[in-house]
C-alpha cells in the first residue's frame, strides 16, 4: 500500500509540474487570439486591450512586479530596488502593420508599446512575456535605427520572453504562418501535450522508482547469501 501511494505521489506531481503552466497560461490559437487588426482569412474577434497601471514602492518590496494587459498576452516584469516613488507603466497593443516592415520574418501577433515613467529612478530590468497566435521564432524592439533582434526564453505554455529594458515598442516574429517553426514550438503551443508529457513522465518516474526499490530489495538477499 504504501508503494502504491508514493507511485501515486510521484505521478501527480509530475502531471502538476509538466501540466500546470499550461493551465495556468493556456496557450491562445489563431482564432482566440486578440488581434488589433486580424491578418487576413482570420475572423474578427474581441479586440486587444492596453493598460496603464501604477506600480508602487510597496509592490517592488520583493525585488519585482509585473503588470499585464486584461488578456494577458503582454506581460511586463519590472525588478528594481530602493524605489522612492511609484512608476506609471503603460503597455498598448499596436498593429504591426503600422511599424516598419520585419526583414525575412512574419509579425506574430500584436506589436506593443510599453513605457515605463518613474521620477527618480529607473528599473534595474524588465522583461517582456508575450502570447503569439503562432509559434515564436524571436522578439524585435523597435529602435532608432530599426527594429533589433533580441535575447528569447521560450515558454512551455507557447509564450515567449525577451527583455524589455527601455520600453519602445515590441513585436513576436514567425517564420511561416503556415505551420510550426519546430517540433518543439509546435509541441508547446499545444495545450493538451504537455500534459500528456506529464503523464508519460509520470509512468516513467514511477518504473525508476520502482525499480529501484526492487534493486534494493534483492541486495540484502544476496549478502545473506
Amino acid at each position: 500500500m504504501q508503494r502504491r501511494r508514493t507511485y501515486l505521489t510521484a505521478a501527480v506531481a509530475a502531471v502538476l509540474v509538466f501540466g500546470g503552466p499550461a493551465l495556468a497560461h493556456p496557450p491562445v490559437s489563431v482564432e482566440t487570439y486578440r488581434w488589433i487588426r486580424p491578418p487576413e482569412g482570420v475572423a474578427a474577434g474581441q479586440r486587444a486591450a492596453g493598460r496603464t497601471a501604477e506600480v508602487t514602492p510597496d509592490l517592488l518590496a520583493a525585488g519585482a512586479s509585473s503588470v499585464w494587459t486584461p488578456d494577458a498576452q503582454a506581460v511586463l516584469t519590472i525588478r528594481a530596488v530602493e524605489v522612492s516613488s511609484p512608476a506609471i507603466v503603460t503597455i498598448t497593443p499596436i498593429d504591426p502593420a503600422s511599424l516598419p516592415p520585419l526583414e525575412s520574418l512574419i509579425s506574430n501577433g500584436n506589436a506593443y508599446r510599453v513605457q515605463v515613467t518613474a521620477d527618480s529612478w529607473q528599473p534595474e530590468a524588465t522583461e517582456l512575456l508575450l502570447a503569439t497566435p503562432w509559434p515564436a521564432a524571436t522578439v524585435f524592439r523597435l529602435g532608432p535605427d530599426g527594429w533589433v533582434d533580441l535575447e528569447v526564453t521560450p515558454g512551455l505554455d507557447g509564450r515567449i520572453a525577451a527583455p524589455a529594458q527601455g520600453g519602445r515598442v515590441f513585436v513576436a516574429a514567425t517564420t511561416s504562418t503556415d505551420g510550426h517553426d519546430s517540433w518543439w514550438a509546435s509541441f508547446s503551443h499545444d495545450p493538451l501535450r504537455p500534459w500528456l508529457a506529464g503523464v508519460g513522465m509520470a509512468i516513467a518516474g514511477a518504473a525508476a522508482l520502482r525499480r529501484g526499490q526492487r534493486r534494493r530489495a534483492r541486495q540484502p538477499a544476496a549478502q545473506a547469501a
